[in-house]
């Protein structure tokens, strides 16, 4: 099982890359190739998992199509999804241990509930209200700086954490007197007991389907410390983000499609 190393960390994160958005046609995969995520086991440890590995054979135009799902092993690695830190079994004993194993992914995991309030805008460009039985019906008056208002404030997207709680706003923000409109390029961490924020700027690739959003919504695993936005891939799934109380982290690549919810 010496086969995953850290040499080999470098090359497993790009064959997962490159199978989230080269090796599909039509949404149908290829034959798995290289090494796979094929599992995902919990932990005793809040924001850690294991993921379990599978080998294939190489990855190229001469594959073997009739042979190409036959696993040559197996192995697991551990993810810190705050910090991104990554572990072999060259680094046993790891952080934490696993306790239970997940066929289903994140779906076997417990979401924030993100039902129970709404958003208006204010009374100011920037600001927004957000109302409703989450918070005791409290009016929350949240300022986003910067804010290039939507035409429907229900496009701004958000999430609620109830362990930190606080509510994440991810808008469009007015760059160099621009209104030109691509992503959302900064992210507020407001507190649910006075509306107060902290606003940071991300250079996190963020593409969130609003479409989606309305339908699917967003999943949030508090225990991880992670959130699941609809992306924009055609194919429909989850992009995933580590957060912590000021902002979205880190993108969990590994995690993108490999294990997404598409329902």
């Amino acid at each position: 099982m010496n086969w995953i190393t850290n040499k080999m960390l470098c090359s497993y994160l790009a064959i997962v890359l490159i199978r989230t958005t080269a090796v599909v046609r039509g949404c149908d995969p290829y034959p798995p190739c290289g090494i796979v995520a094929k599992g995902l086991k919990f932990t005793d440890t809040p924001g850690i998992v294991h993921v379990v590995l599978g080998k294939y054979a190489d990855c190229g135009e001469e594959m073997d199509f009739q042979t190409a799902s036959n696993e040559l092993d197996a192995s697991s690695i551990e993810i810190d999804t705050e910090t991104g830190a990554i572990r072999t079994q060259s680094d046993v004993p790891w952080a934490a241990v696993s306790t239970s194993v997940s066929d289903d992914g994140l779906g076997a995991l417990p979401t924030v509930d993100q039902s129970g309030y709404s958003i208006r805008f204010g009374t100011t460009p920037a600001s927004i209200i957000v109302t409703g039985r989450k918070f005791q019906r409290k009016k929350l008056v949240i300022n986003l700086p910067g804010l290039v208002a939507p035409d429907d404030p229900n496009d701004i997207v958000s999430f609620y954490s109830d362990t930190l709680q606080r509510l994440f706003f991810l808008y469009e923000k007015q760059q160099d007197g621009s209104l030109f409109r691509a992503v959302p390029t900064s992210i507020a961490s407001c507190s649910i007991s006075d509306g107060s924020c902290v606003t940071t700027d991300t250079t996190l690739d963020l593409c969130v389907n609003t479409g989606a959003l309305r339908f699917r919504g967003v999943r949030v695993y508090d225990d991880l410390r992670l959130v699941g936005l609809p992306g924009c891939s055609s194919c429909g799934g989850y992009a995933y983000y580590s957060f912590n109380r000021r902002t979205l982290v880190r993108s969990v690549e590994m995690l993108n499609n490999v294990f997404s919810i598409t329902g």
